[in-house]
């Protein structure tokens, strides 16, 4: 009879696992082990800090500030449409328009949590932003995209709350117009 054996588990000890700290408006302090979940779970003007050791905090890297992820999604950017970007909700969602959409590519984007969703053909790559300078930055990057192929529109706030909001952070130039005063 033959026996099997387990190798015992290694623990890298030569490097400590850098943790995601999120500190909310009210004070509320969470830790968290990927800078994708930090930015998931931060709420609107939350502090986001990376700490190495345990003891000190640091800034996020470029890397770590932006961080994207795709998942295979079947249907159309309608069902984001109905969803994200109804008018009868609150929407905190606004279709970032462009003469490239169709049933198979959409854009939005969400000032209050930082974060675009665009869709392609079955595809959904979701961005999250730590901060609101390296989301209009990424607002920018994607209109500049499309402005440099003629297909840029603008960003259409459905509602003056999320316009306010655009402008606050410095996209308001991205709107299709400015919110009504």
């Amino acid at each position: 009879m033959r026996q099997s054996t387990v190798a015992p588990s290694r623990r890298r000890t030569d490097k400590p696992m850098t943790r995601y700290l999120v500190t909310e408006s009210d004070g509320h302090c969470y830790g968290y082990a990927s800078p994708a979940a930090a930015l998931e779970n931060a709420g609107a003007g939350a502090t986001i800090l990376a700490t190495d050791d345990g003891a000190t905090t640091r800034p996020l890297t470029d890397a770590e500030a932006v961080v994207r992820t795709t998942r295979h999604r079947p249907g159309s950017r309608y069902d984001y449409d109905f969803t994200l970007c109804s008018p009868v909700r609150t929407c905190r969602w606004a279709q970032m328009d462009t003469e490239a959409d169709a049933p198979w590519f959409g854009q939005w984007a969400n000032p209050f949590t930082r974060t675009v969703i665009a869709f392609a053909e079955g595809d959904e790559t979701t961005t999250r932003c730590a901060d609101d300078e390296r989301f209009v930055a990424e607002l920018r990057r994607i209109a500049t995209w499309h402005d440099e192929h003629n297909r840029w529109k603008g960003i259409d706030a459905w509602n003056d709350p999320l316009a306010v909001r655009f402008a606050a952070i410095g996209a308001g130039d991205l709107l299709h117009q400015p919110p009504s005063s």
